[in-house]
């Protein structure tokens, strides 16, 4: 077995507190499960200094409010793989999030592999290992870890430190480093693990036939949903699952016995109940995503053309990851690049390919084809 150190005391934690806080780079990775939770419940950090040390920290019997506050004091770079849910736990624990990050996923695209590139591929990808993936699902709360759990959470940060300095010799070479800097900033904003309607919304789409009145009961229902989970610490399907949601929002009952013919719980009714009834039948206003607006089908499909090939060039599996439909609706509507493709690698490679110059060009073409049909 790779040799390490297996933290499960506070005094052990505090001497590797110390190391990290002089480290250039840490990988790190998390075990955890989401039995029965609303939140993950975290089971193990593996931490990796770029001197090679590697540390398993045992979240079921340890502290670690020290190591959170030592990921913000740090300046080591914080290098994680896919680390959303990584930094979603990290956020939730500790109501912070570290910086600087480097997200290998991030360059994982750039070379080529995909935007959703597994740890496993790029590690085979880059360093020609394939690792083993028996442990993906085993229970991490379990205590003694076995020999083949501890050997597979060394491996992710082991493989993860050595990628590092490898893409960030390979980004460099190509100057194209700097392209995902915003990328990596970005995962530093804390509303990305805050739920929100926007986000609530496409866990759960309405059905094609709910008018308005119905959008705004559902809408209301998951906002209620969403904050009644987290209080309790359970999985939004416990409270309510998705069938009865769409059913209460469809037909608003008028009475408590209505509520459990539509599918809730008694549990759930008994301390809910009239809080319902009167969301139902009074939501709040919640504002709606404006929608699209329309551009000509043949312009926007002409664009869509010239994105592809620019993420051929580059190598990317997926065009959207350059640019998807709405940002190219809203790119043509308006003629001003959005946001997201006004930043980072996305407006490197755009403004390198002048294709703010081919939508004026687009622009002008339709403007010219409508004043002839006028």
């Amino acid at each position: 077995m790779t040799e390490h150190q297996y933290i499960s005391e506070q005094n052990q934690l505090e001497a590797a507190l110390a190391l990290f806080m002089q480290a250039n780079f840490l990988a790190l990775d998390t075990e955890f499960t989401r039995r029965n939770t609303y939140k993950p419940i975290l089971c193990l950090v593996q931490v990796m200094t770029n001197a090679g040390e590697i540390f398993l920290l045992d979240a079921c019997k340890l502290d670690l409010t020290p190591f959170w506050q030592c990921l913000q004091d740090t300046p080591a770079v914080k290098v994680f793989h896919d680390s959303r849910q990584d930094l979603e736990i990290v956020w939730q624990e500790s109501g912070n999030l570290p910086s600087p990050i480097f997200d290998t996923q991030f360059a994982a695209l750039l070379l080529g592999l995909g935007e959703s590139c597994g740890f496993g591929r790029l590690v085979e990808a880059e360093l020609g290992i394939s690792l083993a993936k028996d442990q993906t699902a085993s229970d991490w709360c379990q205590r003694p870890l076995t020999p083949a759990q501890i050997q597979y959470a060394i491996d992710d940060v082991l493989y993860l430190a050595q990628l590092y300095p490898q893409l960030i010799a390979k980004l460099g070479a190509s100057r194209q480093l700097d392209w995902i800097k915003d990328d990596n900033i970005a995962l530093t904003d804390p509303a990305l693990y805050q739920a929100d309607i926007i986000g609530l919304r496409k866990k759960l789409k309405a059905p094609p036939f709910f008018k308005r009145e119905q959008r705004h009961r559902l809408d209301a229902l998951l906002l209620w949903r969403e904050a009644t989970a987290i209080e309790a610490n359970k999985p939004r399907q416990w409270i309510a699952d998705n069938s009865t949601m769409i059913a209460l929002s469809d037909h608003p009952p008028k009475h408590i016995d209505d509520l459990h013919a539509a599918g809730l719980s008694p549990q759930a009714i008994r301390k809910h109940g009239n809080h319902l009834l009167s969301l139902l039948a009074h939501p709040p206003h919640i504002e709606e995503a404006k929608p699209l607006p329309e551009v000509d089908a043949d312009s926007l499909k002409t664009l869509r053309t010239h994105i592809d090939g620019i993420a051929t060039q580059l190598g990317l599996r997926q065009a959207t990851a350059l640019a998807g439909k709405e940002e190219l609706i809203q790119w043509l509507s308006t003629g001003v690049r959005p946001e997201k493709l006004n930043k980072g690698w996305r407006a490197a490679v755009l403004t390198q390919q002048y294709s703010d110059d081919f939508v004026s060009q687009l622009r002008e073409h339709h403007h010219q084809q409508q004043q002839v049909l006028l």
